[in-house]
């Protein structure tokens, strides 16, 4: 599901060390890959819960976790005192669209309580009819311009790290279709604000991924562009690079994660687990 956005990818970032080059000194463990340690930030499914999910067809906690949300409330109430007036008009109709659903309750109430001050005035409850309406009224806004195989959107000549990561996430989010979560909310403030398309590419790029069977001509799209645009010795910005890399972290430790989902069932059918009350680490390795 998720190998192909991470094989392509790797292809191209051959010679290792010149894209580290680019990168530049920073944390190595932001472009080094980990197994998934089950915390909430990093990987949000523990094997057994993808078992679990497997069974309703998808988890939504792998696109949008509760703390992920949480983030994305609090940076979007720093733009309610924005001196811009559209830049507050379009975080408080954010605000509405994601208070409107229940991940965005559940964030709202785990706020301190200043947070919560400046935030809940823009709350009615969920309200799935308020959630269709402004979805409706985005697509109805929403003009043709660049397509995802435009090179022009992908491209980092001439362009700030902003203009590109705002772009290019809009571009992709607007594909994204969750009903726990839809990222499609923000897909204005994600024009707006360089910082809410960056805290929001890896889990938007995971939803495509997640459902590759059915995006399979995009996944390839995206792969492909990535190889053609960003790991390249052209590309000038390397803030480009190192988002990436980060996407492809979080690819790569769901995708581990749902492998040992998969043995992880299959000693449960085994050694039945569950009956016998025993951990799964306590048994035999299953290839």
């Amino acid at each position: 599901m998720f190998c192909f956005f991470i094989v392509r990818a790797e292809e191209s970032l051959s010679p290792k060390g010149t894209t580290s080059i680019k990168v530049g000194i920073g944390d190595p463990y932001q472009i080094v890959f980990r197994l998934p340690e089950y915390d909430n930030k990093t990987q949000p499914c523990s094997p057994s819960f993808f078992i679990s999910s497997k069974k309703i067809g998808f988890c939504s906690d792998v696109f949008m976790t509760d703390d992920l949300v949480i983030s994305l409330l609090r940076l979007l109430s720093k733009n309610l005192l924005d001196d811009s007036v559209k830049t507050v008009d379009i975080t408080s109709q954010t605000l509405q669209g994601i208070l409107s659903t229940e991940k965005g309750q559940c964030a709202l109430r785990a706020l301190n309580s200043y947070e919560y001050s400046l935030i809940q005035i823009h709350s009615k409850g969920v309200n799935l009819g308020l959630v269709e309406k402004l979805l409706l009224d985005f697509e109805n806004k929403s003009t043709v311009g660049m397509t995802l195989d435009d090179s022009s959107l992908w491209t980092t000549e001439a362009k700030t790290y902003e203009m590109w990561i705002c772009s290019v996430v809009h571009k992709l989010v607007v594909h994204c279709d969750d009903t726990a979560f839809d990222f499609r909310l923000c897909q204005e403030m994600i024009l707006l604000k360089a910082d809410v398309a960056e805290l929001l590419f890896p889990s938007v790029l995971v939803n495509l991924a997640w459902k590759s069977d059915t995006n399979i001509d995009m996944c390839h799209l995206i792969s492909i562009k990535v190889q053609e645009n960003i790991f390249v010795e052209s590309n000038g910005l390397a803030k480009t690079i190192q988002v990436f890399l980060d996407a492809m972290n979080r690819l790569r430790s769901i995708y581990v994660t749902e492998q040992a989902a998969s043995s992880f069932a299959a000693a449960k059918n085994e050694y039945g687990l569950e009956a016998s009350g025993q951990r799964f680490e306590d048994l035999p390795e299953v290839s």
